[in-house]
Formats: C-alpha cells, structure tokens, sequence
C-alpha cells in the first residue's frame, strides 16, 4: 500500500494505491483503542504515531488557521488566536491572545484574557446578574466599590435603603474597574443600593 498527499491539517483528497493478493488471509474485525494518534501496541504491531508538531493543537476543536493551543479542552473557530489555558472556548473570534483557564469568547476579536473563569460576548466582559448589585455604606458621606469592568461611560443606579443617616443628595461617579458613590453631607453613614444597568 502507498498514500500519497495526505494532509493532516486540511480536508482534500488522498491518493492511496494498493498492492492486490490473490491468496490472503480472510479479514475478521476488530475494535482497538488506538490512543490518540500516540502510539501503541496492536497484536504485536505498533500502533503509527502522528506528528502534532507543526499544528500546534492538543485536545480538542479547531477550525480556523494559524491558532495555537498548549492544554487541553479548547474549542475554536477562528482564526490566529494563541491559547496556553485549558478549558477555553472561543466561537468566531480573531487575534485572541488567552493566558487563562475556563474561558470562553463569543463574536471576540483582539483581546488579551488573563483572568480565569471570564466570559466575553460582542468584545464585552460579561458579569453574572449577581455580581451587578449589592449594597455600600457611606463613610464620611463616600462609599467606595471595586468592579472589574466598570468605566466612566457605565450606568449605575443608586437608591437609599432607609438605614444610616442621609442629610444630602446622593450621587455615583464611575471610573475604570470602580465608582464611588457620594453624598453631599460629609456626615452621612446611610447604606445604598446599588445597580450596574449598563457596564
């Protein structure tokens, strides 16, 4: 037997030629565990190992050109993006550079993830409903709260919950990653809802 043109990365034919015996021994089948294309023994013959070298992929989907992976679990469709975390998912994104584990992109192009567990969808970060409102208590009339994602364009609601002290108007001002919610009275120790409508 010969094959010829074979290519392990892209879909296309194959030429094969075969060598005909006239007397040969009756095929009987069997089912063997071949290993992931990482060799092995099968009724003392050796199992062929492939060569995943110049692809650059471990366990897992691929479709797309010029990624690359170095863990397993990734699923990507798309195209040059660099994977070293395990258990990343990236469904039509681009240029994506991860430096993380459990992650996953969605319509994602041209970010660098180094925090586990993120979720990105249309280029955002997405935050679970859980971890969009809490509560604050003002110190000095100023309460201060740390959010990854937040920015200066963000909508947060603010509402007082009855409890401390409020003498002034309250106001929220946001910043990258926090906002700070004031009061107009230095005083005040009220305890204030808060709602990111808009990260």
């Amino acid at each position: 037997m010969e094959v010829t043109d074979y290519d392990i990365v892209n879909a296309g034919l194959t030429k094969c030629r075969f060598l005909k015996v006239k007397t040969g021994r009756q095929f009987v089948a069997s089912t063997h565990n071949l290993n992931g294309g990482k060799g092995g023994i099968i009724n003392n013959n050796r199992v062929p190992v492939l060569n995943y070298s110049n692809i650059g992929v471990s366990t897992g989907l691929v479709i797309g050109n010029n990624n690359t992976t170095k863990k397993g679990g990734q699923v990507i469709t798309g195209d040059g993006n660099a994977v070293t975390g395990k258990n990343v998912q990236i469904f039509g994104g681009n240029s994506n550079i991860i430096n993380a584990n459990n992650v996953t992109l969605i319509n994602t192009s041209g970010q660098t993830i180094t925090d586990d567990n993120a979720t990105y969808i249309d280029g955002a970060k997405y935050v679970k409903a859980s971890d969009m409102s809490g509560q604050a208590t003002l110190i000095a009339g100023m309460a201060t709260v740390s959010l990854t994602g937040i920015s200066t364009t963000s909508i947060i609601l603010i509402s007082y919950t009855g409890l401390g002290m409020l003498t002034g108007t309250l106001s929220v001002a946001s910043e990258p990653d926090y906002f700070t919610i004031n009061s107009t009275s230095f005083t005040d120790t009220a305890v204030v809802n808060w709602y990111v409508a808009k990260m």
